[in-house]
């Protein structure tokens, strides 16, 4: 019985700051930069997928913006310059590759990257629509939190923490889902 020869695979991306499992192979990066596009369903900016594999681990910073650049080439993904900075979006080209493609990526490796990313931008988001003011304040910090809609003030609340790391733990806490904190202190309130 003769043993069928499986491709060598083939390693030729930069792997420093790549963790297990994660991609050293440029065209599965350019994969997954085309799948993550293709899940996210618009255009994201650049900086949110080069987050998404510096912080997850998935690919080579430096590879990933080479990957964004030849997508761009070849015509998978149109840039644009927005408010946010330079954002891309995936063409019809780069969806029906994307579509026809995105089995051959670990699934792993896809839904980290889709749902930090989608984590990355809800963030963003509702940073832009809130604010969370750290301020250094005697042995500690005051945290405060300001959630308006339109033109008025829903929610004002300063907290003190006692170092740094917990003042951004609280920031990112509350920007992850403010409208939850908002209706959690209003129900805390209104018990009877």
């Amino acid at each position: 019985m003769e043993r069928e020869h499986l491709p060598t695979p083939v390693f030729d991306a930069f792997t420093e700051g790549v963790g297990t499992g994660g991609l050293r192979s440029k065209s599965d990066i350019q994969l997954l930069i085309c799948a993550v596009m293709a899940a996210l369903g618009g255009p994201v900016p650049v900086r949110i997928l080069s987050d998404t594999c510096q912080k997850e681990e998935l690919a080579n910073y430096f590879e990933v913006q080479g990957a964004i650049a030849d997508l761009v080439e070849k015509g998978l993904l149109r840039p644009e310059l927005s408010d946010e900075g330079e954002i891309i979006e995936l063409t019809e080209h780069g969806k029906t590759a994307s579509q026809v493609l995105e089995e051959d990526l670990p699934k792993s490796v896809l839904t980290t990257a889709v749902q930090s990313a989608r984590r990355q931008l809800t963030l963003e988001r509702n940073a832009r629509e809130n604010e969370v003011k750290i301020t250094p304040y005697k042995d500690g910090y005051q945290v405060t939190f300001c959630m308006t809609e339109k033109d008025t003030d829903l929610l004002t609340l300063t907290v003190f923490v006692t170092d740094r790391d917990q003042a951004e733990k609280l920031k990112e806490n509350f920007l992850e889902n403010p409208v939850k904190i908002y209706s959690s202190i209003l129900t805390g309130l209104m018990i009877d």
